[in-house]
């Protein structure tokens, strides 16, 4: 007889991907968890420090990211500002916006675009990995 499997911890196991997602956030630790997670669940990620490093690295990579991962607030320039600048090279990017703030606060005076989900600090990792699945899996048109 085969040997029972381990048991999970979640009810689930967090779905996986493939995809390419830019990960932009200016804290080291917070960016290192979460690649290091999103590597583990099959991601390719490319990972910046600020808006204007993940601009370049957009244009580097020619535009080949499936989904931005970024943080609302950074110095250089925030995430609202770059998501803005990368939909004008395409329009239909997902993205996942992430801070430290309470939902409230940012999004009182302005509301997300499209196709764009926000998650408040601290989250936990399982979050984050199904809501990216989730972004990636809807289509263009219903997010």
């Amino acid at each position: 007889s085969q040997p029972a499997p381990p048991p999970q911890l979640t009810a689930e196991p967090l779905p996986r991907g493939s995809e390419r997602i830019l990960l932009v956030e200016d804290e080291l630790a917070v960016r290192t968890s979460l690649r290091r997670l999103l590597t583990r669940q099959g991601y390719t990620i490319l990972e910046a420090a600020n808006g204007r490093e993940a601009q370049q690295l957009y244009h580097r990579e020619q535009g080949k990211i499936d989904l931005l991962l970024t943080d609302i607030m950074m110095p250089e320039m925030g995430g609202r500002q770059l998501l803005a600048e990368l939909r004008k090279h395409r329009p239909d990017l997902p993205a996942l916006m992430v801070s430290g703030y309470d939902e409230e606060a940012v999004l009182a005076r302005h509301p997300l675009p499209p196709r764009t989900v926000f998650v408040e600090k601290p989250f936990l990792l399982g979050t984050i990995v199904r809501v990216i699945r989730t972004l990636l899996d809807a289509p263009a048109h219903e997010a």
